[in-house]
């Protein structure tokens, strides 16, 4: 009721990008089939690409039973089909960045502060040099790429930023062989 074992292999050997996004000005689409089950959840764990800087325009999910498919069934796919194909043709058309959500802010900010923190303790420096060398560690920097951000949202992840800073230090102090 979830992704393929062929997928969820795919999906860990692709995680590093989520530390280190480069997908940016990209779109993506999610295409899923189902037998019966699992179709939110499978959508829901390959909307995770997101954090990998695709600009996810869609996701088309369809019921598709090994048996019993009705004509009903099909015509709605293929209707499901043909909105899919047009929303992600009209997204490759458009070239203005998304704004984006506040979770993918909160990401962002949470990774930036985690990697200055880390840098400290000479933990995860690959992920602080790519950050450091995309200059996404300075101080002003408020995303990944030069998006309009709602002045509201920024207040808010910034909060979040100084949160994960001091958490992240506060555990890092606390590990024996920091000592």
């Amino acid at each position: 009721m979830n992704v393929t074992a062929l997928m969820k292999n795919f999906l860990d050997r692709f995680a590093y990008t989520l530390h280190r996004p480069r997908f940016f000005r990209q779109k993506a689409m999610i295409v899923c089939t189902t037998g019966a089950l699992g179709l939110k959840e499978a959508m829901d764990r390959l909307s995770v690409i997101r954090h990998a800087g695709f600009d996810l325009v869609h996701k088309a999910g369809f019921y598709t039973p090994e048996s019993n498919v009705s004509l009903k069934s099909l015509s709605k796919i293929d209707k499901g089909i043909d909105l899919a194909a047009r929303k992600f043709f009209e997204a490759l058309q458009m070239t203005k960045s998304p704004s984006p959500k506040l979770i993918e802010l909160m990401a962002f900010r949470a990774q930036q502060a985690a990697f200055a923190a880390c840098h400290d303790y000479n933990l995860a420096e690959c992920d602080y040099n790519y950050f450091k060398n995309k200059g996404w560690l300075e101080r002003n920097r408020q995303y990944y790429t030069d998006a309009k951000i709602n002045p509201l949202k920024n207040m808010i992840v910034l909060m979040v930023g100084k949160m994960v800073k001091r958490k992240t230090l506060e555990d890092l102090r606390g590990v024996p062989w920091n000592s």
